[in-house]
């Protein structure tokens, strides 16, 4: 059997590059409330940014795993074991 069910699916998920500039605002460690923390700022920007890789990636560990392939990773690595082929070539 085919394993996409002949739906279209990602080969790759490409890359995207981009620069993020957080302002922030230097303080003394005795008056850290007079400044502002670039770092905590940035924290729900990167969360929402892993987020939205994950999402954008989804499709493509869905295929691999339909397949037959294990996640080397748990990520982007994946494995096509002898017995995958096997399978996928009696099928």
């Amino acid at each position: 059997m085919e394993p996409t069910e002949l739906k279209m699916g990602p080969a790759h998920s490409g890359a995207l590059a981009f620069s993020v500039r957080v302002p922030g605002k230097s303080a003394h460690a005795c008056v850290r409330e007079e400044g502002v923390s670039a770092i905590e700022k940035f924290i729900p920007l990167f969360n929402g940014l892993r987020a939205l890789e994950s999402q954008r990636n989804e499709p493509s560990r869905q295929f691999y795993y339909s397949l037959g392939a294990t996640s080397m990773d748990g990520w982007t690595t994946f494995r096509m074991t002898p017995d995958v082929f096997k399978r996928l070539a009696e099928s």
